[in-house]
């Protein structure tokens, strides 16, 4: 039987043979079963506390509210003729305090809570839409008591609270006519009467839009409203909060409470702080991950060596920049083993025999019962 011809050694001189790939090893730990639970835990604990600094925020911006909420502000001039301020004291509120608890802060809570919980099954996002939502009712109420203190506008029922003296005119300011608080016979320390000259803007207003307003976008981000396929009853789950919000604003002008220039102002600045609190922690609505909270902000150095399997999706784009840099410095000994130490040959050329026997052997027709080339 003849023998097929070989190709000569030196034509597989730069032939390549990509590695065997290792078969797959048995799942085994991949930190020491020391370090193990500290590395697990130490990525797990992080994002939930990236954003303690905000809580302090909210917590000082609350203080802050305490104190302004008790100090006497500026009470501006009137006159006691004027028409706008002569009106009735309700003594029952539309909306009393502890019911604008409820509709601005306790059902929005609520509401984020179940929709985190069950669309998305994220604790992150569960404390991230609670901390959007007190960030924007504190920075509401402290920007509104700032104003409330500074402007001292008497309310439209200011004179039913200031009680002036029957012989009162307007003595406070010959040059102009104008009254003063001092002809009020009316406690000047009670809270029902330093409260007569805070009706711009209103706190009412201010905190139904912070606190309707946020839970509104929150949830036309979890249901993508502009997902450009015009489903109507997105629509209204996304409105049904704003009207709420608006209708408690309305009803400060029914009691008497407010003049409507400054339900317009409460509102428009409790809707500004609501969408400056939710664009702060979410994307844009129109965004393909506005349903999404924002990662958390974890230093890549306190992230690298993690356990990626241990890495909740919400995080693993705060250590992708660490995940490229280990790539990166990784030594190319591990994915190509090449004799680096001997310096590379020219090819020798190849004599005219050696060609035409490698020509035959690649040209002949295959036959089975010769030997395999080893």
């Amino acid at each position: 039987m003849p023998i097929q011809p070989q190709p000569p050694a030196h034509s597989t001189l730069y032939t390549w043979h990509p590695p065997r790939r290792p078969l797959p090893a048995k799942k085994t730990q991949r930190f020491p079963p020391n370090t193990r639970r500290q590395e697990t835990r130490t990525t797990m604990v992080l994002p939930g506390w990236s954003a303690n600094s905000d809580w302090i925020v909210v917590l000082l911006m609350s203080i802050i509210f305490g104190l302004l909420d008790r100090i006497h502000g500026h009470h501006r001039e009137f006159d006691i003729n004027d028409s706008t301020i002569q009106f009735s004291h309700a003594l029952h509120e539309r909306v009393p305090m502890p019911l604008l608890v409820v509709l601005s802060v306790v059902i929005p809570a609520v509401l984020i809570i179940l929709s985190s919980q069950l669309l998305l099954r994220s604790s992150w996002d569960t404390h991230i839409g609670l901390l959007g939502l007190a960030l924007s009712l504190s920075l509401s109420l402290v920007v509104t008591t700032t104003v409330k203190v500074t402007v001292g506008r008497p309310r439209p029922d200011m004179l039913a609270r200031c009680q002036p003296s029957p012989l009162a005119t307007n003595p406070g300011s010959p040059s102009y006519g104008l009254s003063n608080s001092s002809i009020c016979t009316a406690p000047f320390d009670s809270r029902n009467f330093q409260d007569g000259f805070r009706s711009f803007p209103s706190g009412h207003s201010s905190t139904a839009w912070a606190g309707l307003a946020f839970i509104s976008l929150y949830l036309a981000g979890k249901l993508h409203l502009y997902d450009r396929r015009g489903h109507s009853l997105k629509v209204w789950i996304s409105i049904v909060p704003l009207l709420g919000a608006t209708l408690i604003a309305i009803s400060r002008t029914m009691d008497n409470r407010h003049h409507w220039q400054d339900v317009v102002i409460g509102s428009i600045l409790g809707a500004l702080t609501a969408w400056f609190a939710y664009r702060f922690y979410y994307p844009s609505l129109w965004s393909s991950d506005c349903h999404r909270p924002h990662s958390p902000r974890i230093p890549s150095g306190l992230a690298a060596g993690g356990d990626d399997d241990d890495v909740s999706d919400h995080s693993r784009s705060s250590f992708s920049g660490d995940v490229e840099n280990r790539l990166i410095q990784r030594p190319l000994s591990n994915l190509v083993s090449l004799p680096l130490s001997q310096p590379l040959q020219s090819p020798k050329p190849l004599h005219p025999a050696d060609t035409t026997s490698v020509l035959s052997h690649y040209s002949s027709p295959p036959n089975h019962h010769a030997p395999k080339l080893q």
